[in-house]
């Protein structure tokens, strides 16, 4: 058995009566992008948009060991949404949109909380990954693609009041 750690990101939404599937979809699809695109940055070098072609859903997917997975979804009040990666790049991956989404106001977010659980998966990774420097972060906005996504989700009804991440250990078997 081969123990590895799976980073989990669980957005909290305040209660609605209904949810359009455009736009769950849309919020769905707008994280993903920027979790992609972080991936490929780490590998490609920040500002280089090279594979992407347009905004195509398409454009925007990754081997299956690397993927961002849907773990659950839940329509009560208060709605969520979890997301998770096994992966150490994708771990790398989540802090980048973690930092984006600090970034768009129109999230009723509790910053304060939110920077203490991003100061948390900085100290997480940084003993199994590379050092996660801030300065990372405004090129990474300034990408295309992310710039579009961090807009859509500023726009997107459907607007998390809490963040949260979690690393913990999973078991696979050999």
């Amino acid at each position: 058995m081969t123990a590895d750690s799976k980073t989990t990101l669980k957005l909290l939404f305040p209660g609605r009566k209904s949810i359009s599937a455009l736009d769950l979809s849309s919020l769905i699809f707008d994280l993903n992008r920027i979790y992609v695109v972080a991936l490929r940055s780490d590998k490609a070098g920040f500002g280089s948009t090279q594979g992407f072609g347009n905004f195509g859903r398409n454009s925007f997917r990754l081997s299956k060991d690397l993927q961002l997975d849907v773990g659950r979804i839940r329509f009560e009040s208060p709605g969520l949404i979890e997301l998770a990666t096994a992966s150490a790049e994708g771990a790398s991956a989540v802090w980048l949109m973690v930092q984006v989404l600090d970034k768009i106001t129109s999230w009723d977010l509790n910053r304060k909380k939110l920077r203490l659980e991003i100061r948390k998966l900085e100290e997480e990774l940084g003993a199994t990954t590379h050092r996660l420097p801030r300065q990372r972060l405004e090129p990474f906005l300034n990408i295309p693609e992310v710039s579009s996504a961090a807009k859509q989700l500023e726009n997107n009804p459907l607007k998390a009041n809490e963040v949260l991440i979690s690393r913990h250990s999973v078991t696979e078997p050999d």
